[in-house]
């Protein structure tokens, strides 16, 4: 018997399974998707090739490609923008690692107070929260991100609008600053050059500013995993957690095993005693026992698991209170490079307390591209839909098609866009949840309906 068996490689089940490993625990780490050991031979940096949703190495799926992505019903117009595979969707997240608002704690009585979601508060104090912090931007580490020319062009524009810049790690009112990101600051020829020659660890170590976050972290050329520029936990946690016994006084390393969709969760008495998973190459299943079974398979896996197993749920809330977010771009153009696609995703921000963020988006080519082109607003001049209207800019709002986003786009022209990122009415939705679906079954059990 296991003394913890952790349900998902992703953001969260590695950073238990480190800490539960460095103190000398048996645990089992589950994920059930792939684990990309060697990323410069299985990774690429085209965008299409990595981030398809039905056929790309980051896609909620199996190993093997040629199979099919794993189905989820979402019955509205929507993406769910999760990733199987160790390091789950951290592996082509911006690393961006802000705390959050004091305002969503308990005994919150700022000036600011009642322009949150009061309902739904934690239901303990931020100064609770702020050790935890502290302990996983040590960790990691979070440092203040690289700054480089949109960055630049990007606090202009704030301070021209009269925001007031920020410096605390915490944040009380309206305000821009650097982001907190998760990303090794740039050392010797990262950053200043984009010669491939110099840009090899360890003449060059940290962020090498290549403006492929998307697409998976691989960079200095001839770093250590451990050593990669992005901390997605693939190149961060999972190391530590798999190594513990060789770092930790007392530790014990812990056990990766891939490919294995946990299936159901056992209990006896209420209580979890282990878990089912089944193996994508063979379908066979197994079964293993723990007397702790941690569950972190995301916000989506995680109640859909939860749901097959017939767990509990008493209070209805199992699945519920997902966060969207419309992800509305402003995109402005320039008449010279601002490095749109060049350094970290996203490494600034503006903050308004209780109603929502703008952050500095930074995106390579055919991601731009998306951004153009995909939006409620219309297409730029073509007809009138009551939301692309004339305003105070040069020109409709909208989306860009045919010659006029191929004349922004051609000779390094994304090159010269600057994208803000809106993000607002994000409080919880408790009618936003996860559900069986009426579909059939997959090899897995019912699928989810978000």
């Amino acid at each position: 018997m296991r003394d913890v068996i952790v349900v998902g490689a992703g953001g969260g089940g590695p950073v238990a399974a480190k800490e539960l490993a460095e103190r000398g625990l048996d645990v089992l780490l589950l994920e059930a998707g792939p684990r990309h050991a060697r990323p410069r031979e299985e990774w690429t940096h085209y965008e299409n090739d990595a981030n398809h949703p039905l056929t790309g190495f980051f896609r909620f799926g199996p190993a093997d490609r040629a199979k099919s992505a794993w189905f989820r019903e979402t019955p509205q117009s929507s993406f769910v923008m999760q990733l199987s595979g160790v390091g789950g969707t951290t592996q082509h997240y911006y690393a961006n690692s802000p705390r959050a608002y004091p305002g969503v704690f308990s005994g919150y009585s700022g000036p600011d107070a009642g322009a949150y979601d009061t309902g739904h508060r934690f239901p303990f104090r931020y100064a609770e929260l702020v050790p935890y912090y502290e302990w996983v931007e040590a960790t990691l580490p979070v440092r203040t991100a690289a700054m480089g020319t949109k960055e630049e062009v990007y606090f202009q524009g704030c301070e021209t609008l009269g925001i007031p810049v920020q410096t605390a790690l915490t944040t009380t009112g309206d305000s821009y600053r650097p982001q907190q990101n998760a990303i090794l600051q740039p050392g010797g020829h990262a950053g200043r050059t984009a010669d491939p020659r110099l840009l090899v660890f360890p003449r060059s170590t940290g962020c090498t500013f290549c403006g492929h976050c998307a697409q998976g972290c691989m960079q200095p050329v001839r770093a250590p995993r451990n050593q990669f520029a992005k901390r997605s936990t693939d190149n961060s946690y999972v190391p530590m957690a798999l190594t513990a016994d060789a770092w930790s006084p007392g530790g014990r390393a812990a056990e990766l095993i891939t490919d294995a969709f946990v299936t159901r969760i056992h209990t006896e008495a209420g209580a979890a005693t282990g878990v089912t998973w089944r193996t994508g190459a063979t379908g066979e299943s197994h079964r293993e026992d723990a007397r702790v079974v941690v569950l972190s398979g995301g916000c989506t896996e995680s109640p859909r698991l939860w749901h097959n197993s017939g767990l509990p749920d008493p209070n209805g809330w199992v699945g519920r209170g997902l966060t969207d977010h419309h992800l509305d771009f402003v995109v402005g153009v320039f008449d010279r490079d601002v490095g749109n696609s060049r350094g970290a995703g996203s490494a600034a921000r503006c903050d308004f307390p209780g109603r929502g963020a703008l952050e500095q988006a930074g995106l390579p080519p055919a991601l731009q591209a998306l951004v153009l082109s995909t939006s409620d607003s219309g297409i730029r001049g073509a007809y009138a839909n009551g939301r692309g209207l004339q305003g105070p800019w040069d020109g409709p709002t909208g989306r860009v098609f045919g010659p006029e986003l191929a004349e922004l786009m051609q000779d390094g022209g994304h090159d010269r866009l600057l994208n803000v990122l809106v993000f607002t009415d994000d409080d919880v939705e408790p009618g936003n949840r996860i559900l069986p679906s009426a579909f059939p079954a997959d090899a897995h059990g019912p699928v989810p309906k978000v």
